[in-house]
């Protein structure tokens, strides 16, 4: 077994830590040379070595490299080394993933050493570098999202909630990404599962539901879409009975706003898909609802891996159902999944299968709501895509109001993060 830098005599972290951002920060200088200089090889080592380093030991480093932009000279090549060598430093400190190193951000934060969108794009990247989300770190990361000078600040007050959010579902709320991304089979499950209940389901959530509340009192609409957007991170059940009295129209919110809510279960179609598919059938039936809300839900339905007799349902309303740009949704939509190729979508291309004869004759236009699911598959190269595309149209135009796209690859039997791009228009 190998030690820890911090135990060796000879090597001291902080120093060793300088001279690697110092040397960054001269070879950035001539982009053209940072291939032949190995210059992300190096960004990477020092990102290793500030993993093994305490709150104390990366407070000492930032003392010594912290060179803000409006200190530097357009004059000066030193100045310009001594810049890039501190957002060196940063950035390899956001990649850490460490507790000192998110303690040595919020320094950063509180200091005003970094604000606005600099922190945001540091604070987003946490979600994905923790490397050891215990329960001490959540709340240390939840502290500094709710913070009052995070809240405060633009580009941050968004971004630190959202990624925050993003990490509960990874580390506290999703089983499979709790075990396979974080190193549980060396320390056990870092977030024991009675203690993350309890933190998610009284703690967190509450409090991203009295700020959805108090934004909806102030009809605050970037607001109601953040923290909507946050409890659809999540991914928590608890979630369901936050926005029960808005989808029910029991508490004022707007169509946009609805379809928002929507929009947001996308992770729990992952994470309880039978809790979520019931929900969304529901929000499907409400033929009172607006056609955008509805056929949001038959995009997210269509994440659930729905049984063939529920499809069978859906494809016999087509032929009664007063909304066109519903029916159009739901017929392109098991069209197209009946059409799936890869072996993991092979369920639900069978279950569409069973249902696409029962489907409407009426053909629809680009004008109507549309939902495309598509595989291919590589056989000689071991690849496999499958991508969904959702339309949804609120008037005659041929340019959706909203639109989603997912695509996940298999590269081999390794899939990659799901990508994901998106437009909303109210």
């Amino acid at each position: 077994q190998g030690n820890s830098i911090q135990a060796s005599k000879q090597i001291d972290g902080v120093q060793a830590i300088q001279k690697l951002a110092k040397q960054i920060g001269a070879e950035v200088q001539q982009p053209n040379a940072i291939p032949g200089d190995n210059t992300l090889s190096r960004f990477d080592i020092m990102s290793r070595v500030i993993r093994t380093m305490s709150a104390e030991q990366l407070k000492k480093a930032t003392e010594n490299l912290y060179f803000p932009h409006s200190k530097a000279s357009a004059k000066s090549s030193q100045d310009a080394q001594s810049y890039q060598a501190w957002t060196a430093f940063r950035d390899a400190v956001a990649q850490a993933g460490t507790g000192p190193a998110l303690l040595a951000l919020k320094d950063w934060i509180m200091s005003h050493k970094v604000n606005g969108q600099e922190a945001a794009e540091l604070l987003s990247a946490v979600s994905n570098s923790a490397r050891t989300p215990t329960p001490e770190y959540m709340d240390a990361f939840f502290s500094l999202a709710t913070s009052e000078e995070a809240q405060k600040q633009w580009f941050l007050n968004t971004s630190a909630i959202l990624s925050f959010t993003n990490l509960v579902r990874k580390a506290q709320v999703n089983n499979d990404t709790a075990h396979n991304q974080y190193p549980t089979h060396a320390f056990g499950r870092l977030s024991p599962k009675k203690q993350a209940q309890k933190a998610v389901s009284e703690k967190y959530i509450p409090y991203l539901q009295s700020q959805l509340r108090k934004a909806v009192s102030q009809g605050d609409s970037p607001k109601i879409q953040v923290y909507i957007r946050a409890l659809g991170n999540t991914a928590h059940p608890k979630i369901l009975s936050v926005f029960e009295p808005y989808l029910e129209g029991k508490e004022p919110m707007s169509d946009f706003q609805r379809l928002t809510i929507v929009a947001s279960m996308d992770q729990m179609t992952k994470t309880y898909p039978k809790l979520a598919r019931s929900v969304l059938f529901k929000i499907y039936q409400n033929g009172g609802d607006a056609p955008e809300v509805r056929s949001a839900a038959v995009m997210q339905l269509m994440k659930t891996n729905p049984p063939a007799e529920l499809l069978q349902r859906m494809a016999q309303n087509t032929n009664s159902d007063h909304s066109q740009q519903v029916n159009s949704a739901v017929k392109s939509a098991i069209e197209s999944a009946a059409k799936l190729r890869t072996p993991n979508a092979q369920e639900l291309a069978q279950n569409a299968k069973a249902a696409v004869d029962m489907l409407t004759p009426k053909n629809y236009g680009a004008q109507y709501s549309k939902n495309a699911l598509r595989s291919y598959i590589v056989q000689e190269q071991h690849l496999a895509y499958q991508a969904q595309y959702a339309a949804i149209q609120s008037g005659d135009s041929l340019v959706p109001s909203s639109m989603f796209l997912s695509l996940r690859k298999n590269l081999g039997g390794y899939q990659r993060q799901e990508f994901q791009a998106s437009y909303m228009t109210s």
